[in-house]
């Protein structure tokens, strides 16, 4: 079992930082969120502040990895990453969302 993990592991690292690239190379360097609400005047929004020790935290989710179904879901991410050039937006957000749930459920 621990050959498989380690196999899995190193398939994950892999095809997540070909996917990391792919996923950088996608935005626009000129990316500028200001014009999407005109509700909302977002260019003067003041910096985030550090929240206090004490103040209360959702507790991180756990996501349970199901080995073979994750695997599969990873080779077929990084085929389609290997024609990246030819995916359309829809694809990519289906390839997004493969990366990010498939082969696993969350626990808590």
């Amino acid at each position: 079992m621990g050959v498989m993990m380690d196999e899995l592991d190193e398939l994950e690292l892999r095809v997540g930082e070909k996917w990391a690239a792919a996923a950088a190379a996608r935005i626009p360097q000129d990316f500028d969120l200001s014009h999407w609400s005109e509700v909302f005047d977002l260019t003067d929004l003041p910096p985030a502040t550090p929240l206090p020790p004490d103040w209360p935290q959702f507790p991180r989710e756990q996501w349970l990895r199901y080995p073979v179904k994750r695997q599969l879901t990873l080779v077929l991410c990084e085929n389609l990453l290997d024609r990246n050039d030819e995916l359309t937006d829809e694809q990519w957000m289906l390839l997004c969302l493969m990366m990010q749930y498939g082969g696993k459920v969350r626990i808590a």
